[in-house]
């Protein structure tokens, strides 16, 4: 016996080509349309502890490594291993415990780095510890500096074993400055959303903001609604209060300039024009057109954003 399918029972699939662009005290979210949506939903969450990490949740990114029925991992040599962290949050100030046993002699190292996984093995480094130096059993130590510029605010641990390296690691455990875990509750918000698209007002400078988003519409014939599942939660900074101009992330495919009393743009179809001010408040927006008529501002710096994704910089002179 065969059942008929529901009413427009295309699944919601998840957003995707989320593109978050703050500002001092707002953050624009935008992403890819989805077939059938009606309308979104955006979680907004800040404060809130980063997550731990152990061994199990380590996935190699590159080489591959024997998993062994107690748990631990045996990395041969002759190859690489980079064994990485899911991003759990703000790590600055966090803990990165290994046990392992080397079992190789070759003077060759094994790199812990934030958000970097390159071979480079000087990028974003925390530190390092060579096979050799002991082949007991022993559990390493590293600390990520509490004012590293390495952190995202949504960060990741990575371990690169060297080639030449051999080595059983027997568990390790990323733990946040504070202990991680709920000590520190996030605070979440929820955005309905028409169009997919949105700026969040009234926020906090200088804080991270955790952002997801979910698909939804309603069902034929009733009350209720379904849904997407959400979107791979990611972080976003707000900018400090005063942030230099220079520090705006540009894209340099399209060009902002003054002419006279307007504003110009040139590189590209230009669908939406946006501008505002440092603080985030919007000052004016036209469709379908290179130019917009700024007379009436005095002089400072603008945020200057197109199509709703590409944020440029520009100082505005009366």
């Amino acid at each position: 016996m065969s059942s008929a399918c529901a009413t427009g029972s295309v699944p919601l699939v998840t957003p995707s080509g989320i593109v978050a662009t703050p500002s001092t005290t707002s953050i624009n979210l935008s992403w890819n349309a989805v077939t059938g949506a009606d309308s979104y939903i955006v979680e907004l969450c800040s404060g809130g502890n980063a997550g731990s990490a152990g061994l199990s949740d380590f996935t190699a990114s590159s080489g591959t490594f024997v998993a062994n029925s107690d748990g631990s991992v045996t990395k041969a040599a002759g190859s690489g291993l980079v064994l990485q962290s899911p991003a759990v949050g703000d790590l600055k100030g966090a803990t990165i415990s290994i046990d392992l046993k080397f079992t190789s002699t070759a003077t060759k190292r094994l790199y812990v780095k934030l958000n970097n996984n390159e071979s480079n093995n000087s990028n974003n480094k925390i530190g390092e510890a060579y096979d050799n130096t002991t082949s007991d059993r022993k559990t390493l130590t590293f600390t990520v500096p509490a004012n590293s510029a390495y952190s995202t605010g949504n960060d990741y641990i990575a371990l690169r074993f060297e080639s030449a390296v051999a080595a059983t690691i027997y568990s390790i455990s990323v733990t946040p400055a504070g202990g991680g875990g709920d000590n520190t509750p996030e605070n979440c918000n929820f955005y309905p959303s028409e169009n997919n698209s949105i700026t969040i007002p009234g926020l906090n400078p200088n804080t991270s903001y955790r952002y997801r988003v979910k698909a939804v519409r309603e069902i034929e014939s009733s009350q209720e609604t379904e849904s997407s599942a959400y979107s791979t939660a990611a972080t976003t900074k707000t900018l400090p209060t005063g942030t230099a101009i220079n520090e705006w992330t540009t894209d340099n495919s399209y060009t902002v300039f003054q002419q006279g009393n307007d504003l110009v743009v040139r590189g590209g179809e230009v669908k939406s024009l946006e501008v505002y001010s440092i603080s985030g408040a919007c000052i004016a927006r036209a469709e379908n057109t290179e130019s917009i008529n700024l007379a009436q501002l005095s002089s400072g710096a603008l945020i200057v954003r197109i199509n709703e994704k590409t944020v440029k910089k520009i100082i505005w002179k009366q």
